[in-house]
């Protein structure tokens, strides 16, 4: 058989279909008497009524066949519901659409088909009323018009069929709900007596109409004189003289609820004339062709009361954290700036005194700069503790050499230790792994606080013994013991927050109380746990724990130039360098660093005024700018800069003491080539004008 299209409204027929709830439903006598009545009229031994499903046609009554249903895709009533018309096949074997299909050349031997569709009361064709022979047949005008009626009868009833269904469930419904309306009613008394916010039952004029015994308290009336107040004498602020207007209006919009909270100001007037903040809800009801408002009152003095204490207390520790930011900042710039001169010039003594000096006194000198670098790096952590405690520092995990890292911390605090004639042992358990997942820089800060304090608590003549091992979880463990006065059991915890520390007193060691909450955040945000197990008179041993690492997990990044070689092919043409600073000691560092590249011009200003001038007339090819001077601030500086025509083009690289990460992303978001922080980092300073010449060099050679 030839594929039979399908309607072209075919997802809204079956859709139509659908509604009816008719599908696989259970025989009904109503529909089987239209069969039967078909069957015996024109005198054929099968007439159906068949609803044509997506891929199947289903009898919903049958007169002279046992089956409930056949495939839709052999199907003749598929081929009448494709238009509003009757279909007459007089002889199934003659027609080229049918000769070849299952039911004419198989059981029940279809030759004579009559099919008048089912159309829904929305205009759908949903299946037919048929007529089916064995033998060749035909129907006259009037029989066509006869059978179509009885199709017409067959849509009615589907519909009246639906529309009893529905009739019922609402019935049902309907007693379903006086059954429980009757249970509600007992119910609701009880609940609306019970209920602690107060409740009013105002009629359209705003006229209390009944209320519970919470508002009799809330507003201090007895039951009589609390109906017939107006709401206006009882909330003047919410419902004023034009309340009634207030009403009709809620009314007419159709609005069935709002709620007015705590932020408007309302407040409720007590029969002693006491007022009361409150929040309340409105809502709209008709009962009875009345229209009704049920107010919801809830009184919350206690709410304003802890959100003004809550307020105060955020104004004060809002107070105290600008003034700590403030402090810190303060401090930071003015510890890097000597910092600066400390790393800076130690570092140009070591370069240029190499094979000058004696082996002692150069390690004096790295000493020296290892100390000012880890000072830098101190400041930097304290300044970003909260940051750390409110999870919004980043950290840079790695493959961290723990082994390394501690000889490192050691060669660093070996002096303080010399002073006490303190021993140190540093002990791996054979075969065991030396790495761990960490940030290098905050491990080292750690370590290096922990063995401050195993030197300053310890007892002269005293040791420290450090050991690692791995555990069976896949964590490391670090020990650091040390042999002093021990730490009291209440203690142990206390010890970890910020500012707590020992009894000066006790211990006579002088402290910020920082150090240990430092380390906690720190460890903590890489991932690991810290704590201390001592005794009084039994020494101490702080514990680390990390999760454990192989050297090949994280490769260390490579230096993105090779600056010193680079710097020097990129200046051949000579180069002039702008640095607008006003401390002397920072000039002078820079200059000597200049020193030795003959080909740098470095031109200076120590002003914002000599800036622009020089800028203007010498035109340099990079500007280093600090951002504090005295008759500006870098950033208008660098937008006076960019404003002009003739400095427009000047690459600028920030230079300053200034570490805030918001300052740097938005000198970065200025269009600034790079922000590099004091004490400046020698080898990334030329790292990045490396990067700044080579990118200028690139632009004028595709030009």
């Amino acid at each position: 058989m030839p594929k039979v299209p399908r309607p072209k409204n075919e997802y809204s027929r079956l859709k139509d279909l659908l509604r009816l709830e008719i599908l696989d439903s259970e025989p009904e006598a109503k529909f089987d008497r239209v069969t039967r009545v078909a069957a015996e009229h024109f005198r054929v031994p099968i007439a159906l009524v068949s609803l044509v499903d997506q891929n199947r046609q289903w009898f919903k009554s049958k007169h002279g066949l046992e089956a409930n249903e056949t495939s839709r895709e052999i199907s003749f009533c598929t081929h009448t519901i494709l238009n509003q018309g009757s279909m007459i096949i007089e002889d199934a074997l003659a027609d080229s659409r049918f000769a070849d299909s299952p039911l004419v050349v198989g059981d029940p031997h279809i030759r004579f088909y009559a099919g008048a569709p089912l159309i829904s009361r929305n205009g759908y064709p949903l299946g037919t009323l048929c007529l089916i022979d064995t033998k060749p047949g035909s129907l006259d005008a009037a029989q066509v018009k006869l059978l179509e009626d009885l199709a017409g009868i067959v849509s009615d009833l589907l519909e009246l069929r639906l529309s009893e269904r529905d009739l019922n469930r609402e019935l049902s419904n309907t007693q379903q709900q006086n059954k429980l309306l009757k249970q509600s009613e007992l119910q609701l008394n009880t609940i609306f007596e019970s209920v602690l916010d107060s409740i009013l039952i105002l009629n359209k004029d705003g006229i209390v109409h009944a209320h519970n015994e919470a508002a009799e308290k809330l507003f201090g009336f007895v039951s009589a004189e609390l109906l017939g107040q107006h709401a206006r004498d009882l909330m003047p602020d919410t419902f004023d003289k034009e309340s009634a207007e207030y009403f009709e209006n809620f009314r007419v919009e159709d609005r069935r609820q709002i709620f007015l909270g705590s932020d408007r100001g309302l407040e409720g007037l007590r029969s002693d004339g006491s007022r009361f903040p409150m929040e309340l809800s409105l809502s709209a009801m008709q009962f009875e062709g009345d229209f009704f408002y049920n107010v919801i009152i809830r009184d919350i003095s206690k709410q304003k009361a802890a959100e003004l204490d809550l307020l105060q207390a955020k104004l004060e520790a809002e107070a105290l954290s600008k003034a700590k930011s403030d402090f810190l900042s303060r401090a930071s710039h003015e510890l890097r700036t000597p910092l600066n001169s400390i790393i800076g010039f130690s570092d140009i003594l070591i370069q240029n005194l190499t094979d000058k000096i004696s082996e002692d006194e150069m390690n004096y000198l790295q000493l020296i700069q290892n100390g000012g670098r880890h000072l830098a790096s101190l400041i930097n952590e304290i300044i970003e503790i909260s940051k750390i405690e409110s999870g919004k520092q980043t950290f840079s995990l790695e493959s961290v050499d723990i082994d390394q890292l501690i000889n490192e911390c050691w060669t660093l605090m070996e002096p303080q230790a010399k002073s006490s004639n303190l021993s140190f042992h540093h002990h791996i358990g054979a075969g065991e792994a030396r790495y761990v997942h960490a940030d290098q820089q905050r491990l080292k800060q750690v370590l290096l606080n922990l063995l401050s304090n195993a030197i300053k608590f310890n007892r002269k003549d005293g040791s420290i013994d450090i050991d690692l091992s791995v555990r069976a979880d896949g964590t490391t463990l670090l020990n650091i013991v040390d042999t002093g006065n021990g730490i009291p059991a209440d203690k142990h915890e206390t010890i970890f927050n910020v500012f707590e520390r020992l009894a000066e007193d006790e211990y006579k060691v002088e402290g910020t109380g920082i150090g240990l909450a430092l380390c906690k955040s720190l460890v903590t945000a890489m991932g690991g746990s810290i704590g201390v197990e001592s005794m009084p008179d039994g020494g101490s041993k702080f514990w680390i724990t990390l999760q454990s690492a192989t050297q090949s997990e994280f490769q260390p990044k490579e230096k993105e130039f090779q600056s010193e070689k680079t710097l020097l092919q990129s200046i051949e043409q000579g180069r002039k360098i702008l640095y607008i600073e006003d401390n002397p000691d920072n000039m002078a560092l820079v200059g000597a660093l200049f020193d030795k590249y003959k080909k740098i011009e470095l031109l200076s200003a120590n002003c914002a005024a000599m800036a622009y001038v020089l800028a203007i007339q010498r035109q340099p090819d990079l500007i280093l700018l600090d951002i504090h001077l005295p008759d500006a601030d870098g950033f208008s500086v660098l937008q006076k800069l960019r404003a002009m025509e003739k400095t427009a083009h000047i690459p600028v690289l920030v230079v300053s003491a200034d570490a805030d990460r918001s300052q740097q992303k938005r000198f970065l978001a200025a269009g600034v080539e790079g922000y590099i922080t004091k004490p400046i980092d020698q080898e990334l300073l030329l790292t990045q004008i490396t990067r700044i010449f080579s990118s200028v060099d690139s632009a004028a050679t595709e030009k």
